[in-house]
């Protein structure tokens, strides 16, 4: 089992996240539809490329698309992450009374 997630995290997730280039993230084939190399970019900004000789197409392009997703994913992560523990802070402190 995994170790809950500690409020500095969280705080230090954000950050990484509100420093980072705004999302969404989108994945762009080249032309040549060589899978080598995927390009991610935000708008007309290019961001970077995704890309391994070792892996199979299938995974370049598994990866490119998490990276791209997890711009936008992982701020709303945080958000509910917060809203569910502020949730549930306010139900124990009914509940005691």
């Amino acid at each position: 089992m995994t170790e809950p997630i500690t409020s500095d995290e969280l705080a230090a997730w954000q950050a990484m996240c509100d420093a980072a280039t705004p999302g969404p993230i989108r994945t762009v084939i080249p032309v040549d539809k060589d899978l080598q190399a995927v390009r991610l970019f935000a708008g007309n900004t290019y961001l970077a490329s995704v890309c391994n000789s070792d892996m199979d197409d299938t995974e370049i392009m598994a990866n490119a698309v998490l990276y791209a997703e997890s711009r936008t994913a992982m701020p709303r992560l945080i958000a509910e992450l917060l809203r569910t523990r502020a949730q549930a802070a306010r139900s124990e402190q009914q509940e005691r009374g």
